[in-house]
C-alpha cells in the first residue's frame, strides 16, 4: 500500500525509477526499500542487482542510496554501469563500470582490484553517485561519489552510447538499502559568483576552468586576476572556503590563490600589496602585504589548493587565512579585514597556466524527469516532426519562407530554477546550420525564427548572432555545430519579472546576456529550424535523459581521480556498429543495446542482439598516483608539523 502525504495525496515510491534484475535475489519492500533475499556468495547466481529504469542524465543525474542494514558481510556496492553489464556481478567488478563498495570503503573501476579509499560504511550512511559534465572537456563527464554529503572520489570519463545506468548490488543475507528519489546535481554558474577582472589575460573556458591568455613573455605588468563577486562570509555554508585545482602549472607556475580587498589592483597577484594574502605556486611562499615567507613546496599540475578564512576570537574584524595543499596544512596567518571586506582572488601571469575553481553544487528534484515531450512542448509547425526522446527533425525544403518551430506549452518562469531555462543539442546541422533557440511571446508567429520580430530574442547557430527583434543584432564568435548544446535562460532583472535578463550559453560557456521587457503572458521557449536535414534534441524543460550518440569519436579519458590519486582510465570503447541519428539510427536505444539483465545467465558481456554487433569495452588500466602529462617529478608530501603559523 503506497504511503500518503499529509495533504492526503499519494506519495510516490522512489523505487518506481528502479527495477530488480532478478527477483530471486532482491525483493522490493515498498517506499524505496530493497532487501537481499538470495543465498549469498555460496550460490553461483547469489549476487543481486537493481538498476535505474532509464540512463542517468549526463547533465547531473544523481542517485542516492541509504544503507538500512549491512547484513552479514556488508557487501553492498553503489555505482554506474553500461546497459549490457552482467546483472549477477557486483558493480565495479566488470568492464565499463565504476562503483563504491561499502565493506572496506574502496572504489572499483572495471576490476576486482580496488582503488583504496578505506572509508567503510555502516547502517545509516548514505552514498550518492552523480554524473556531471567535465569542466574544460566538452563531451566528457565526471562520475562523483559522496558519503554522507562529502565528496570522496571522482572518475573522469566519456559515456558509452546509450549512457550509463545507476546500479546497486548486494550479496550477503540481511542487507537492506533504501533508494532516494533521483535528482539532478547542478553547478552554480561561474558568472553568478566570479568576475574575470582582466579578460584580455584570463579566459573562462566553462565550469570554473580559467586559462591564462596574456602575453607570451610575461612580466609583473601582465598579471591576470579572477575575483569572487561577494565578500567572504564565515556564516554561510561554503562562504569562507575556496578550492582551486591547478590543471596546468605552465613553465613558470606563476599561480597564486588568496584573499584581497575589493579595491585591490587587478594586475597584481594576491599577497603583493596591502591588504592581501596569497599562496604562490611557483615558490611555495605565502605573501602577506608584500612580505613573503617560505611555508611549503612549490605546486604542480594536479595539486589542489584550498584557502579558508575563519574569524579570530569570533569576530570578522580580524581573520585567520589558512592554506592547504592537497589537504595538508601549508600555513595560517591573520589579517585585519578592511572596511570593504575581503574577497577570494586567483591570479596567473604566464602562458599555459590553467586552473579549475570549484563551484558549489545544488541538488534539484527530478520530478519532471518522467514527463513526456508532449507534456512540455508542442510542434507548432508542419515542417517539424518529433521522433521521440525529444528528437525533432526539420522536414521542409529550407529557406527563409520555410521555417519550422517547436514551442513550450507554458512560459518560462524566471523565479523557478527548474523552469527558467532549456537546452537544445544539435544532432545534425543540416545544409547551412540554420538553427536557433530563444524566447518569444505567446502571439509570436510560428513561421519565423526566434529573434526576427519584436517580443523575441534568438541565438542563431549558423553565425553566432543573437537577434533581438527587428533592429538589434549582437554579434558573437560562438558559432554552433553538431554536438554543441545551446542553452537559453531567463532571469529576473533587479528582482522583477517585468524586465528580464536572457542568457545564452554554448556548451556551458556564456555567449551573451541581453535585457528585454517581458511581454504580456511571459516568454515561451522557442526552437526554430530552416536548414534541410537539420535534427535537434530538446533536452529541457523536458528533462529526459540526453541520448548519447554512438559516434567514432568515443575516446577514453586520461585520468580518474580519487582525492589525490590519479588513475589512468581506459574506458568503454566505440560500438562496432556506428550509425548516426540523422541517418539510419533507431530512436529507441533498446533496439541496438540490450536491456538491463539481458545477459542474465552470462558471466560476461558477450554475444549480441540479432543483427547487431556488441559494444566493445576495454578494462580500466592499473592504478598510478601521478598523471604523466601533469607531474614531471614525484609528489613528496611535506609534514605539516614543520610549518609554524605566523602573523
Amino acid at each position: 500500500m503506497p504511503g500518503r502525504k499529509r495533504d492526503g495525496g499519494i506519495k510516490a515510491d522512489p523505487g518506481a525509477n528502479w527495477r530488480v534484475a532478478d527477483s530471486r535475489n532482491i525483493t522490493h519492500d515498498g517506499d524505496g526499500l530493497y532487501s537481499y533475499s538470495g543465498q549469498g556468495e555460496e550460490s553461483e547466481d547469489g549476487i543481486g542487482t537493481l538498476w535505474t529504469v532509464q540512463p542517468l542524465d549526463p547533465r547531473g543525474g544523481t542517485l542516492e542510496v541509504k544503507i538500512v542494514s549491512t547484513g552479514e558481510r556488508n557487501c553492498i556496492a553503489i555505482g554506474v554501469c553500461h546497459r549490457g553489464y552482467p546483472p549477477n556481478s557486483l558493480p565495479g567488478w566488470k568492464e565499463a563500470s565504476v562503483a563504491f563498495h561499502t565493506d572496506e570503503g574502496n572504489l572499483f573501476l572495471s576490476s576486482d582490484d580496488p582503488q583504496e579509499l578505506h572509508l567503510p560504511c555502516k547502517a545509516g550512511d548514505s552514498i550518492r553517485c552523480s554524473v556531471v559534465p567535465s569542466p574544460g572537456d566538452p563531451g566528457g563527464v565526471l562520475i562523483r561519489f559522496y558519503c554522507n554529503g562529502s565528496r570522496i572520489a571522482q572518475v573522469p570519463t566519456r559515456l558509452p552510447a546509450g549512457g550509463v545506468y545507476g546500479i546497486v548490488g548486494m550479496m550477503s543475507k540481511g542487507e537492506q538499502v533504501q533508494v532516494q528519489p533521483l535528482s539532478l546535481t547542478q553547478t552554480v554558474d561561474f558568472d553568478q559568483l566570479w568576475t574575470v577582472l582582466t579578460p584580455t589575460r584570463i579566459a573562462h573556458e566553462g565550469g570554473g576552468c580559467c586559462a591564462y591568455i596574456g602575453p607570451a613573455h610575461a612580466t609583473e605588468q601582465s598579471v591576470g586576476t579572477v575575483r569572487k563577486n561577494s565578500k567572504i562570509d564565515s556564516t554561510s555554508p561554503g562562504g569562507n572556503c575556496l578550492q582551486v585545482q591547478i590543471l596546468e602549472a605552465g613553465n613558470q607556475r606563476c599561480i597564486a590563490v588568496g584573499v584581497c580587498s575589493k579595491s585591490y589592483p587587478i594586475d597584481m597577484l594576491p599577497g603583493w600589496d596591502e591588504p592581501s594574502v596569497g599562496y604562490h605556486a611557483d615558490n611555495g611562499q605565502v605573501f602577506k602585504n608584500n612580505e613573503g615567507q617560505l611555508m611549503g613546496q612549490l605546486c604542480q599540475s594536479g595539486d589542489v589548493v584550498k584557502c579558508t578564512v575563519e574569524p579570530v576570537d569570533g569576530s570578522m574584524k580580524e581573520v585567520w587565512v589558512i592554506f592547504h595543499r592537497n589537504e595538508a596544512l601549508v600555513a595560517r596567518t591573520c589579517i585585519w579585514t578592511p572596511e570593504e571586506g575581503l574577497y577570494f582572488c586567483v591570479g596567473m601571469m604566464n602562458p599555459n597556466e590553467r586552473v579549475s575553481i570549484a563551484l558549489p553544487e545544488v541538488l534539484l528534484p527530478c520530478a519532471s524527469q518522467r514527463l513526456n515531450f508532449s507534456d512540455v512542448w508542442e510542434v507548432v509547425s508542419p515542417l517539424v516532426e518529433h521522433r521521440g526522446q525529444g528528437l525533432c527533425s526539420y522536414t521542409g525544403p529550407g529557406g527563409d519562407h520555410s521555417v519550422g518551430t517547436v514551442r513550450s506549452k507554458e512560459p518560462l518562469d524566471p523565479f523557478n530554477s527548474g523552469k527558467s531555462s532549456f537546452e537544445v543539442k544539435i544532432v545534425n546541422a543540416g545544409d547551412y546550420s540554420y538553427i536557433a533557440v530563444g524566447v518569444c511571446s505567446c502571439k509570436y508567429p510560428t513561421s519565423i525564427m526566434p529573434g526576427w520580430e519584436e517580443s523575441s530574442v534568438g541565438y542563431h547557430a549558423d553565425d553566432g548572432c543573437i537577434h533581438q527583434g527587428t533592429t538589434t543584432e549582437h554579434r558573437t564568435s560562438h558559432l554552433c555545430m553538431v554536438g554543441d548544446i545551446m542553452r537559453c535562460t531567463v532571469e529576473p532583472q533587479d528582482g522583477s519579472s517585468k524586465q528580464v535578463a536572457i542568457l545564452f550559453h554554448r556548451n556551458g560557456i556564456l555567449v551573451n546576456r541581453v535585457i528585454q521587457w517581458t511581454p504580456s503572458g511571459g516568454f515561451y521557449a522557442l526552437v526554430g529550424m530552416m536548414s534541410k536535414g537539420a535534427v535537434v534534441q530538446v533536452l529541457s524543460p523536458l528533462t529526459d535523459t540526453l541520448m548519447a550518440q554512438p559516434t567514432s569519436d568515443f575516446k577514453p579519458s586520461e585520468t580518474a581521480t580519487s582525492r589525490h590519486m590519479v588513475l589512468p582510465l581506459n574506458n568503454p570503447g566505440t560500438p562496432v556498429s556506428d550509425r548516426t541519428v540523422a541517418g539510419e539510427m533507431s530512436i529507441d536505444p533498446s533496439s541496438y543495446y540490450p536491456p538491463p539483465g539481458y545477459y542474465h545467465h552470462s558471466s560476461s558481456f558477450s554475444g549480441s542482439l540479432p543483427g547487431h554487433q556488441p559494444s566493445i569495452y576495454h578494462p580500466l588500466g592499473p592504478s598510478a598516483f601521478h598523471h604523466p602529462s601533469y607531474h614531471t617529478q614525484e609528489h613528496t608530501p611535506y609534514r605539516t608539523q614543520e610549518h609554524t603559523p605566523y602573523h
